[in-house]
């Protein structure tokens, strides 16, 4: 047995209950502008996709951040992961996805990102960590405190569900 990136489990939520005290948490500090338009792909094919939650997992990191892994799913089917660890800091953030960044395999976009008055408030990087095909493309970005990842088998959903992130 090894020693796993989260070594405390403290509870499976109800996805409904725990998404809304979540996301009344995360949108105060969200002012995220979405870089996804910046992506070579197109979003016509999935018009009319919605997101719900079905299930939410709480822990700790073996860096003592909380964190939520979630699943969503898409009104056609496919799931999102989403996961977000709340670091504490700007810098604890920044320096999860430095040591995220540099366990991949190939890093297709980086970006800085910026709240409406154009100040940073963080960064976006779009990786994969497979090393065989299909290489599953993975959407990892910090705000402020907060680290985040999603990921799904369909990478215009992965972008779609980080396009209407702030609204969910």
């Amino acid at each position: 047995m090894g020693s796993p990136k989260t070594f405390a489990l403290i509870g499976i939520s109800s996805a409904l209950c725990f998404m809304s005290w979540n996301n009344a948490k995360t949108k105060q500090g969200l002012s995220y502008q979405n870089p996804s338009s910046n992506s070579n792909v197109t979003y016509t094919e999935l018009k009319g996709v919605r997101f719900e939650p079905k299930s939410a997992l709480d822990g700790l990191t073996k860096e003592h951040f909380r964190f939520s892994s979630e699943t969503w799913e898409a009104s056609d089917g496919v799931p999102v992961f989403l996961r977000r660890e709340y670091c504490g800091s700007t810098k604890n953030a920044e320096s999860a996805l430095r040591q995220t960044e540099k366990t991949a395999l190939e890093i297709f976009e980086t970006q800085t990102l910026r709240n409406r008055n154009r100040e940073t408030t963080g960064r976006r990087i779009v990786a994969t960590f497979d090393k065989e095909p299909p290489q599953q493309r993975v959407i990892l970005w910090t705000n402020g405190q907060m680290f985040y990842s999603v990921e799904s088998s369909s990478f215009r959903h992965a972008l779609l569900f980080e396009k209407m992130f702030g609204s969910l």
